[in-house]
């Protein structure tokens, strides 16, 4: 590309100094030596404007790198955005799955430690520690025996 762009600068200072290339008059030199001074100046001022526009915002080169990434542009792969897009879909369906669980998972703890402490009540009950109207073990004080175990 670079080449590319040397050949187009050089094209263009060769078509401003091609007016004097046949100009050469021995016999007339005050008609040779303007002809050559003025291609000579139009080449000086054809390379000023490239050096002004930093030559790649110049006109010419700048259509020259239009023309190479337009050659050379690399289209976007559908499949791999399908793929992402699918990959996407099915981490939210994970999280959803994901928090459906999780909401079953607390309804079960919420249970288990619900029939936990009745289990712990019951148990009381039994051993004779418990305080609540389950409480039906009592002890004789003579031989210390239950009179009547659920």
């Amino acid at each position: 590309m670079t080449t590319v762009c040397v050949h187009r600068i050089f094209e263009e200072i060769h078509s401003q100094r091609v007016v004097a290339r046949d100009m050469l008059d021995i016999q007339d030199s005050d008609f040779s030596c303007p002809k050559f001074l003025w291609a000579t100046w139009k080449a000086h001022e054809t390379m000023q404007l490239y050096v002004r526009h930093q030559f790649y915002e110049h006109p010419s080169i700048a259509a020259i790198l239009a023309r190479h990434l337009a050659n050379n542009h690399v289209k976007p792969n559908e499949a791999l955005t399908s793929k992402v897009s699918n990959i996407e879909k099915a981490i939210k369906n994970l999280n959803a799955r994901v928090d459906s669980v999780q909401a079953s998972v607390e309804k079960v703890s919420d249970k288990l430690d619900k029939d936990l402490k009745v289990l712990t009540h019951i148990r009381e009950v039994r051993m004779g520690n418990g305080k609540g109207k389950y409480n039906q073990n009592k002890i004789k004080d003579k031989d210390k025996t239950p009179t009547h175990v659920p």
